[in-house]
């Protein structure tokens, strides 16, 4: 594969974000607050999310019933998972979104993706559950994609306590190392041979490749990783404090549990994808890429740009047009795969 110009060229600063930076930092992006303290980074997420969720209106929507369920995973340990129920009448059950949150596979809780789940909730009348994975360094890999797992099987499983009916849509949704777990999901669905199928996986800036264990394939166009080494919010030094943390052996991270994109028949096997991609974003080109290889293989995928953007770009800038466009696009996405 050749890098598309028009690929190099997303990496040109948004005009509103680069006068954002300059009037607040003068001129030079902020890097992650707390780094590399883990505990610290933790509290300062949680805070940026609470302003996130507040600036778009989001702390409480009437018409919702939220409910905490706290459930048993396969090593015997407790995760809690909370459903977001439309509590207007309704003939039948709902569609389900099953959301993974963001953050290295270090950082982030259940306030990270509260927004969008009440969002999704009142706009599409459907069902959310989000779901609190456990973290590393305290509980490195693979013991996300295993929660993230067991969690999908009980939302299956429970269905109809749930008041989900998951034929009218079972959709997998995850932002940054989310991302990454929505498709490990999808993955160990298919293998098991689970029904019904998922029928969408919705990728926020979605991380799919180690960038040492890159498919052959892929490398000419594998291009923003180095590129954007020093890029605001996701830089090269955060990453590898992350991936540090959650799959320490350099060796193990090609598993296609991790590195997904290396999954020969993954494109073939996976649901329809919306994907909202950031330009200024170093794991940009791995979901271009992806994203190519899965419309390649037949499957209807549907993509949104945020050029010269970065990575989590909504989150830590809410105020930004931007930003609030960005939920927008998610509700579209989401109604779009929920037709598939």
């Amino acid at each position: 594969m050749a890098v598309p110009n028009d690929w190099q060229a997303l990496s040109k600063p948004d005009p509103e974000f680069a006068q954002m930076i300059q009037d607040r930092f003068g001129g030079t992006a902020p890097g992650f607050p707390g780094f590399p303290d883990i505990t610290k980074m933790r509290a300062l997420m949680a805070k940026s999310k609470r302003a996130m969720t507040e600036h778009h209106g989001g702390t409480s929507f009437d018409g919702i019933q939220e409910k905490d369920h706290h459930i048993t995973v396969r090593d015997g340990s407790n995760i809690v998972c909370r459903s977001y129920t439309p509590e207007s009448e309704h003939y039948g059950g709902r569609p389900v979104y099953v959301v993974f949150h963001g953050g290295g596979f270090c950082l982030g809780d259940l306030s990270n993706e509260e927004l969008l789940c009440r969002l999704l909730c009142k706009e599409l009348d459907i069902i959310c559950i989000n779901v609190e994975y456990r973290l590393a360094p305290e509980h490195p890999f693979p013991a996300a994609p295993n929660d993230c797992f067991d969690a999908t099987k009980w939302v299956s499983q429970n269905a109809s306590a749930l008041g989900v009916d998951l034929r009218k849509g079972f959709v997998i949704n995850g932002t940054s190392a989310g991302g990454n777990l929505t498709i490990t999901v999808c993955y160990q669905w298919h293998d098991e041979g689970l029904q019904p199928p998922i029928t969408g996986c919705h990728l926020m800036n979605g991380h799919f490749v180690d960038n040492e264990h890159v498919p052959e394939r892929a490398k000419s166009c594998y291009q923003s990783w180095w590129e954007l080494a020093d890029a605001p919010i996701l830089n090269h030094r955060y990453s590898e404090v992350f991936i540090g943390h959650y799959l320490p052996e350099k060796s193990k991270r090609g598993d296609h549990l991790f590195s997904v994109m290396r999954r020969e028949d993954g494109p073939k096997i996976l649901p329809a994808a919306y994907f909202q991609i950031s330009g200024l974003d170093p794991v940009r080109d791995e979901a271009l890429i992806f994203e190519s290889w899965i419309r390649e293989a037949g499957t209807p995928t549907k993509l949104t740009l945020y050029p010269g953007l970065p990575h989590g770009f909504w989150s830590v800038f809410p105020t930004l047009k931007s930003s609030e466009r960005f939920f927008k696009d998610a509700i579209d996405g989401a109604r779009w795969l929920l037709k598939k």
